[in-house]
């Protein structure tokens, strides 16, 4: 929150909820019902991304650097964005439940490189108010899922995420827009076979995409679009799927308290463990025991 503009916790705004705490990578959201304000932004490492959810804002802007003043009502399923490094000026009015995803400069930086074979140095994002971006809206909905659902999916799955958001900044609101390059690596098979040894090892861990990418010696985007197309899903539902089966693997060949066997499968709590494995195999951790 610290590295944000800290909208949300602005006293005439009203905090739902955020992502501290979750342990996310590169990315911060915030979910709040924000009033009228009026507010000089400064320069930040954080791209921003703002998604009107409900209600609507009218928004008057001017960056630092750019004479013109941008004018729009932004208004449910309309995004905006501000880039790093750039101070602003702002007059808000009316009252919207807006999400602002902030994405760190540097993912952005290493996807333009390692992805689009751009130059990271020369990379600018345009300033976007009150536009539509299917994709984008996806992301940032599935952003706010995962607040809510808190660590359902994991760190794991928001730094995909996080991949694809960088992508969709650089393909669609460049200021210079380049195309990735046609020829895709793929995971080798010696490859394969070190991410999914990785990943019986330290199950109990919270793996990040970065550490898997570079157990497969590929950058963090191709190794997942490779990983789903060897393993048949993403990286973060296999390591939820192998979890679960740890688990009821412990549960039938062990007594280990179920608080322990949570533990040892990477779950943060009983609870967690207990409601993912419900979901997973249709009874409860308790349930599945008595029945062995």
């Amino acid at each position: 929150m610290s590295e944000t503009h800290g909208i949300a916790l602005w006293p005439q705004n009203r905090l739902l909820m955020h992502s501290d705490g979750l342990n996310w990578r590169g990315l911060y959201a915030s979910y709040a019902t924000e009033q009228a304000w009026t507010a000089s932004l400064p320069a930040i490492d954080h791209h921003c991304v703002a998604y009107c959810v409900n209600q609507a804002n009218e928004i008057t802007r001017r960056f630092e650097g750019d004479g013109r003043t941008q004018s729009a009502v932004l208004r449910p399923r309309m995004l905006g964005t501000i880039p790093a490094g750039v101070a602003s000026h702002w007059k808000v009015s009316g009252s919207a439940d807006v999400l602002l995803v902030y994405l760190h400069r540097s993912v952005v930086a290493r996807v333009a490189e390692e992805v689009l074979e751009m130059d990271a140095g020369r990379v600018e994002l345009r300033p976007v108010l009150a536009e539509v971006d299917a994709l984008l809206e996806q992301l940032a909905l599935s952003v706010l899922s995962s607040m809510q659902s808190q660590s359902q999916h994991g760190a794991l799955y928001v730094e995909s995420i996080a991949q694809m958001i960088a992508v969709q900044l650089l393909h669609e609101h460049a200021a210079h827009q380049q195309r990735p390059p046609p020829n895709v690596p793929r995971m080798s098979r010696p490859g394969m076979r070190r991410v999914a040894e990785l990943i019986e090892a330290a199950l109990d861990e919270d793996l990040g995409l970065g550490t898997l990418a570079a157990e497969a010696g590929m950058s963090p985007f191709y190794f997942a679009r490779s990983f789903r197309q060897h393993f048949g899903e993403a990286p973060h539902q296999y390591l939820l799927r192998r979890r679960i089966e740890r688990g009821k693997e412990l549960l039938r060949q062990t007594d280990t308290s179920l608080v322990e066997i949570a533990l040892a499968t990477g779950f943060s709590s009983q609870s967690h463990f207990t409601a993912t494995f419900k979901r997973f195999v249709g009874v409860t951790p308790g349930e599945y025991r008595r029945a062995m």
